[in-house]
């Protein structure tokens, strides 16, 4: 069994809230294995999996987390901030969404956002050094780019 295949088996033994869990998880390995690159039908159930978590469980911040995450790697970046937004708007500790939507305010050109995303992400989780080390990188990067 790979990730995928034990995740859809788990959706004939769970609960509904369960489901909506197993649904994110199957939606998020597709995701990751890269399964929807040049598979327009697989993005379609990938789509309808984050759809059915979401009919189950509206507020699971992890979803929209995860689609923003999907947008992101479809090069689709206005509908990634609408997906990390909605996912701070359901968990405001959320740091890694505020990372991200932190990169996207920047590559818009809008820094005070930017600042104040990755602010957010370092003050919600202030033990993530690692987090603090990719913003530093990120803006000394962009200085010599600058």
């Amino acid at each position: 069994y790979d990730g995928v295949s034990l995740w859809g088996h788990q959706l004939k033994y769970q609960s509904n809230v369960a489901h909506a869990l197993v649904y994110n998880k199957l939606a998020q390995a597709h995701t990751l294995r890269g399964d929807f690159k040049d598979n327009p039908r697989m993005l379609e159930q990938i789509l309808r999996y984050y759809d059915q978590a979401i009919r189950i469980k509206p507020d699971d911040d992890n979803v929209y987390f995860n689609l923003g995450d999907l947008y992101l790697r479809l090069e689709n970046p206005a509908m990634a901030k609408v997906y990390f937004e909605k996912a701070v708007a359901f968990a405001p500790r959320h740091f890694e969404a505020y990372y991200q939507l932190g990169m996207l305010y920047h590559r818009e050109g809008r820094y005070r956002e930017a600042e104040e995303a990755f602010a957010k992400a370092v003050r919600v989780y202030p033990d993530a050094q690692r987090m603090r080390r990719r913003i530093t990188d990120f803006y000394a990067a962009s200085r010599k780019n600058n």
